[in-house]
């Protein structure tokens, strides 16, 4: 069995995200043993484990400071790269929901994002990428309790959430616009889905423009 070592690193954490950084620390770090000495926005951080557990743990430090502030260097394509796993586990989410949703709405709000091989891929900083699953996830926990086939449901979702309407209030638009159809079997889409992604995105792009006219 390998010994034991400690490793101390120290960092300067904005005070208004001291609490959340530490709390996510621990999870990240749930492996290992550490301790915590903070003074103001200083912190010391002491980690106890094996060398490749305390080298680890001093990495995922500094990158969670670096996803929270904004700071993290974007790979030479321009996206950030986080781990799918990791987003969704510290997202605040009061139910799974469907990835592309999130990869979608990220996309249609002006941050291109790809979810490919277990890693997001987006022009987005951390915190907008977890307040954007949690933001999904509530919407979707509410789409819930209304009967809706899944595409019409994740459609539905999407269009509440990019125009800041209620669930009952889309359904309503959508269906006047003759995006969704009413038949027999329930309401449906009367459009391919792809399509009716295009269309919301062509509509955030006109509005964009004109708010910056």
């Amino acid at each position: 069995m390998r010994g034991r070592v400690s490793r101390s690193i120290s960092l300067t954490v904005p005070n208004e995200i001291l609490e959340e950084y530490l709390n996510k620390l621990r999870i990240r770090v749930r492996y290992i043993d550490m301790y915590v000495k903070t003074r103001l926005n200083h912190i010391k951080i002491t980690f106890y484990g094996t060398p490749e557990e305390v080298q680890r743990a001093a990495y995922e430090a500094r990158r969670l400071l670096g996803e929270l502030t904004g700071t993290l260097k974007p790979t030479r394509s321009g996206f950030f790269r986080y781990r799918l796993d990791r987003v969704l586990s510290e997202a605040e989410l009061k139910v799974a929901i469907p990835l592309e949703l999130l990869e979608i709405a990220l996309s249609l709000s002006g941050y291109e994002t790809k979810i490919v091989k277990g890693y997001v891929m987006s022009r987005a900083n951390y915190r907008l990428v977890l307040e954007m699953a949690t933001k999904i996830s509530k919407v979707y926990y509410e789409s819930l309790k209304i009967k809706l086939p899944s595409n019409v449901r994740r459609l539905v979702v999407l269009y509440s959430l990019l125009k800041d309407r209620t669930l009952e209030e889309s359904i309503e638009d959508l269906l006047r616009r003759g995006l969704l159809v009413k038949g027999r079997m329930g309401i449906a889409p009367n459009k391919d889905i792809t399509q009716l992604h295009k269309i919301l995105e062509e509509e955030l792009r006109s509005i964009d423009s004109k708010g910056k006219g």
